[in-house]
């Protein structure tokens, strides 16, 4: 039986464990997340009220 897309990439991330060690592809994995996160405080006030608003939409849908 053919693997899921989900199967695939737990192996790939396993075998790269493997490959580099567990410490070293952590921090890359950190450094590699850490590009998608910018600090509330870093962002200009229109920013701020997008993000805001985006989440607080995003929540309401999480709660129904």
């Amino acid at each position: 039986m053919a693997k899921s897309k989900a199967q695939r990439m737990r192996e790939y991330r396993e075998r790269k464990k493997q490959q580099i060690g567990e410490e070293e592809w952590l921090r890359q994995e950190r450094n590699r997340r850490k590009i998608y996160f910018t600090p509330m405080a870093q962002m200009d006030e229109d920013k701020q009220l997008k993000v805001r608003e985006r989440n607080r939409k995003c929540q309401q849908r999480f709660r129904k």
